[in-house]
């Protein structure tokens, strides 16, 4: 019964696609006049466009944001390493004041591998990292775009972790309590470091907070109170001097 009603159902759309053809206008173009492509030929060629472009697009930016080079600094006023731009290509940089960065606040997490590894750079890395290791970034950022050289770039002040994982073959990605359980219980590897992005960090919230350790379970915590507390350093309130860096 129910192949009989299909088949019912498909002669009716077969017959009401044919009477709508049957009421197109002289100048709707016919299928004979201009054969289509298979779809999978069709598929094919914009996912190998689309790839082109995107790859393009990719090494321009990070080769226009390595042009900024990322310097790590330690001072004894600061509770954690600070990462900064080597030169000032940018006059009006200086000028900014956390209020002005308008852009956004948000997180995000960059993965990195073998296959992705030249990005490094761009984020300030300067650790050793072979090829079957992990790093996995972790940033918030207060962000604008700004004019510099005749170029729109983002630039902004922010909070990164640097969490590098060197047990070969890991697949969690970016679902870093299941990492650091794994660390907890020995079946991983991994450490993590909190650098703070164009600006000097201190404050009673983040002195008892460990810059560098080892990402297991306590490791975990360290870093999320630390990007738990960076929220309210970085509001328009704060009138701190800041060195905004260039972002990915």
């Amino acid at each position: 019964m129910k192949k009989i009603t299909l088949f019912i159902a498909m002669l009716f759309l077969t017959f009401s696609c044919k009477k709508e053809l049957g009421v197109m206008t002289e100048e709707t173009m016919s299928y004979e006049e201009y054969p289509m492509e298979s779809s999978d030929q069709i598929h094919d060629e914009t996912v190998n466009d689309i790839k082109e472009d995107l790859s393009e697009t990719a090494v321009e930016d990070i080769n226009y944001v390595n042009s900024f080079e990322l310097i790590e600094t330690i001072n004894d006023d600061f509770l954690f390493p600070k990462l900064e731009l080597k030169n000032n290509l940018c006059d009006n940089l200086s000028l900014l004041k956390l209020k002005d960065l308008t852009s956004g606040s948000h997180y995000e997490v960059n993965i990195i591998t073998k296959e992705n590894k030249a990005d490094l750079e761009s984020f300030g890395f300067k650790g050793t990292f072979s090829d079957n290791e992990t790093i996995i970034i972790k940033d918030y950022v207060r962000s604008k775009t700004v004019k510099c050289n005749g170029e729109n770039i983002k630039v902004g002040v922010g909070l990164r972790c640097f969490i590098h994982v060197t047990s070969k073959k890991y697949k969690a990605g970016a679902n870093l309590p299941y990492l650091a359980a794994n660390v907890q219980l020995d079946n991983a590897k991994a450490s993590y470091k909190i650098v703070s992005l164009g600006f000097g960090l201190g404050g009673d919230v983040f002195k008892h907070i460990k810059s560098t350790g080892s990402y297991d379970v306590e490791g975990f915590s360290q870093v999320e109170m630390a990007f738990s507390n960076i929220l309210g350093t970085l509001s328009d309130e704060n009138e701190m001097v800041i060195d905004p860096v260039v972002l990915p």
